[in-house]
């Protein structure tokens, strides 16, 4: 079967990689952030203008310096290198989301003097969404059901051990990599419930991007004798009505989760962002589901369910864990927002491809 996915909030899902302001060209005007390959550059400067490649060697090599600088500096010999830079010299473009003001960054600098942007997966310099990654988001949404088959004192030794019925459960379900999307969006995040207030910028793939055919979502009728050693319960998610139901339930239970927070910590804007996911989105039909970065340890871990059970017994198992301070029941503390709208990050919407007889 195949599944569609709309991204209604930016999602960065990270390659483990950040690029810093050596490899990137912030051109204000056009809001278009460039990344080049570097090694094009070098091989220009030395064929075309030896004394600039000299002292560009030299000027990568000192700290707190960046590629706009030596461009603003040496306008003649960069030029060209703009004018080409889709062809020739360039990894591929972005785009700058919300410009930023210059309070909103370190040190009271223009975005154009971002440090570094963290790289979102890519396949081709195409961003995507991996299979595995989505497969691991929906396999939290239907562990997060289950927990309501047990009794709460069971549910610390569940969490704790692994589930063998659902880990065999997954093998039944195949995700395939997204279709990709060639232009990322760069988007400034600040985390909240933080001292240190830290500000990062993500490569993302862009709200209201559709990314059809998405999934390869099969599951197989024909069971082996493996799938008959499984609970009932578990045979129940073999099948997509109810996957999608598990899902708009642990969904539900996550933004009643951050609206919590934000009215706790009087973000209204947020409160009114997550009131409208659910109201407008959120269905069994196309149920929400979050992954990626901003998706929070709640909600990756299934400890939701434990939080919301018994406050106390979450207490206890977080304790026992290492997990955050002590005292603290609101656990985690921080969340991370987009700079300028406040909205979070990994939201998409899901919905079955209608299939042509």
């Amino acid at each position: 079967m195949k599944v569609n996915v709309e991204i209604v909030t930016p999602v960065h899902i990270g390659s483990g990689s950040e690029y810093n302001n050596l490899e990137f060209l912030a051109l204000e005007k056009k809001n278009i952030i460039i990344r080049y390959n570097l090694e094009k550059i070098f091989e220009y400067f030395y064929k075309n203008h030896k004394d600039s490649y000299k002292y560009f060697l030299d000027f990568i090599s000192k700290s707190e310096t960046s590629l706009n600088d030596f461009s603003k500096e040496h306008k003649n010999e960069m030029r060209p290198i703009i004018k080409k830079n889709l062809k020739e010299y360039s990894t591929y473009c972005s785009f700058l989301r919300y410009p930023l003001t210059k309070e909103e960054i370190n040190n009271n600098k223009s975005w154009t003097d971002i440090d570094k942007i963290k790289e979102h997966v890519k396949t081709n310099n195409n961003a995507f969404i991996p299979g595995s990654s989505l497969k691991g988001a929906i396999r939290n949404s239907i562990f997060y059901n289950i927990l309501n088959f047990n009794n709460k004192k069971d549910i610390c030794k569940i969490i704790e051990k692994k589930d063998k019925n659902l880990n065999e459960l997954m093998k039944y379900l195949h995700f395939t990599d997204s279709k990709t999307v060639k232009n990322v969006a760069v988007y400034g995040t600040k985390s909240f419930g933080t001292q240190r207030n830290t500000t990062s910028f993500l490569e993302t793939i862009d709200e209201t991007k559709k990314l059809n055919q998405l999934i390869n979502f099969n599951y197989f009728t024909d069971y082996d004798e493996n799938i008959h050693d499984l609970k009932e319960v578990y045979k129940n998610f073999l099948n997509i009505d109810v996957i999608f139901k598990a899902i708009k339930t642990f969904s539900d239970d996550i933004i009643d989760n951050e609206v919590d927070f934000a009215l706790d910590n009087k973000l209204d804007d947020v409160v009114d962002i997550y009131d409208d996911l659910k109201k407008l989105n959120n269905n069994e039909n196309s149920p929400l589901l979050r992954l990626g970065m901003g998706s929070g340890f709640l909600n990756m871990t299934t400890l939701l369910k434990l939080k919301n059970y018994d406050k106390n017994l979450f207490k206890g198992f977080k304790n026992k864990n290492n997990l955050g301070k002590p005292y603290d029941y609101d656990f985690p503390k921080t969340r991370r927002y987009i700079l300028g709208n406040d909205k979070p990050l990994g939201w998409i919407k899901l919905s079955k491809q209608e299939e042509i007889v």
